[in-house]
């Protein structure tokens, strides 16, 4: 194998990916970086993930030949009108790096427990989340007290935010372990928290919590799976009808390259049932915070794809005192974000080939499906995939286009124009992985202010 590659990393926020990146070179492998990022995401992008977000990761061990899916969904915490979803991401996470990792669990929530105590510089990403859209979290005292100024400002850009309550919390499970949070001191002060915000939280729910572990599911193409995380199992279902419309016995190979966009939203839009589109594809598509995906692969091929969501910006916008995360919503808006992680391997081979994010609102969908018919089907490198111009139709009769989008809409659609639909990080081994001889790339998509990372060997 190439000396030095050590494999690459993608998230929608810069430090998450360099703490991943970190976790790499330091020899951990592809769950222990994806452990890490979650962590970090909690810290440093508190408007689209967090310990209270729910969603799925899909894992590939090469090595293995072990391909699975790990779903911790929203479930409700109790039967009453204050139910929010159960926390059962950390619970989630750590089953993920048992399960998978290399690690001391422990070691790898320290520098999102150091990043929530000290404080880190509002990154781009988070900035503009909150210029964006800030939820109902600016009605609310507590939270404002995390992401405002003593004058009541919001924070921006390069300014420090810290959070005290969150580095508490995962102090205490760093120290005495994740289940904590489901039957522990922890859990009881969860219990307590919640009902003073407003939320009703059954301990005994929270103590049967668990993510679940199945087969991954997907699509076979070209000899490999290609399965995608999504935070909800209505949306990695529709992905997957998705790419097989693309992929699948149809004409896409004839459609010329201006007719393509248009054609490619055609696809995606009757991929998806009727009664589900305005759900699945939303009524339009901005690009709004509230989910995220992130993803890292190592030099043996194993590969995590994960995919989370708060159900809008900030989820409830009640910051839990003394817990410090927002929780999710229970019941999504249709214009809910998106979010999906697609991990492709050939399981005949034992070898991962290509990981890809998604995310960026309702339209995260399609531009995932455009970038890989791109580059899959198209055969054009990395980076330009990701340029390549997208289309979104939209479960309320609209098609909207990138400036540099051509071709006629579908009959039916009417045209509406999108500055950018989606952001899109892209990897991929052409040799497959593991391999003596490395040919890898990572790209991020400009549309974006994540970070992705590929560390060593002829990749970077």
């Amino acid at each position: 194998m190439t000396e030095g590659f050590f494999g690459g990393v993608a998230a929608d926020e810069p430090r998450a990916a360099l703490v991943a990146r970190d976790v790499l070179v330091d020899g951990g492998n592809a769950a222990d970086a994806a452990t890490a990022a979650y962590f970090v995401l909690a810290a440093t992008l508190p408007s689209s993930a967090g310990l209270g977000a729910t969603g799925s990761c899909v894992v590939y061990d090469a090595e293995e030949n072990e391909f699975e899916r790990l779903s911790f969904p929203a479930t409700p915490s109790s039967d009453g009108p204050g139910a929010i979803p159960l926390p059962t991401g950390p619970r989630a996470i750590f089953a993920l790096q048992a399960r998978y990792g290399r690690f001391r669990f422990e070691q790898l929530l320290n520098e999102a427990e150091r990043l929530a105590r000290f404080g880190e510089p509002i990154s781009k990403r988070l900035a503009d989340d909150m210029k964006t859209d800030m939820g109902e979290a600016d009605s609310d005292k507590t939270a404002m007290r995390v992401l405002a100024d003593n004058a009541g400002q919001m924070l921006g850009q390069g300014q420090q935010i810290v959070q005290i309550d969150l580095a508490a919390t995962l102090s205490r499970m760093r120290s005495v372990g994740v289940g904590d949070l489901y039957a522990g001191g922890l859990a009881a002060r969860l219990v307590e928290s919640a009902r003073t915000a407003g939320y009703e939280i059954d301990p005994a729910r929270l103590r049967a919590a668990l993510p679940q572990w199945t087969a991954a599911d997907g699509i076979e193409h070209d000899n490999h799976l290609w399965s995608v995380a999504a935070p909800r199992k209505v949306e990695s279902d529709a992905a997957h009808r998705a790419l097989a419309a693309v992929f699948g016995d149809n004409d896409l190979p004839a459609v010329t390259d201006a007719d393509r966009p248009a054609a490619l939203a055609s696809a995606l839009s009757q991929a998806v049932p009727s009664g589900s589109s305005r759900d699945i594809l939303g009524a339009d598509a901005p690009m709004t915070p509230g989910a995220t995906a992130w993803m890292a692969v190592d030099r043996r091929g194993q590969a995590v794809g994960c995919a989370i969501s708060l159900g809008q910006s900030f989820g409830t916008g009640k910051l839990v005192p003394g817990i410090g995360f927002f929780p999710g919503l229970l019941a999504q808006p249709e214009d809910a974000p998106a979010a999906y992680a697609l991990v492709i391997g050939n399981q005949r081979v034992g070898q991962t080939h290509a990981l890809a994010t998604a995310s960026g609102g309702r339209g995260a969908l399609s531009a995932l499906t455009t970038v890989m018919d791109a580059h899959w089907d198209k055969a054009l490198a990395v980076g330009p995939s990701i340029s390549v111009p997208r289309t979104h139709a939209t479960g309320a009769g609209k098609l909207l286009r990138e400036p540099s989008a051509t071709g006629p809409a579908p009959s039916g659609l009417r045209d509406e124009a999108r500055e950018a639909i989606g952001r899109v990080s892209l990897f991929r081994c052409y040799n497959g992985l593991p391999k003596n001889d490395i040919a890898c790339e990572l790209e991020g998509d400009r549309r974006g202010s994540g970070l992705v990372l590929i560390e060593g060997g002829d990749g970077g």
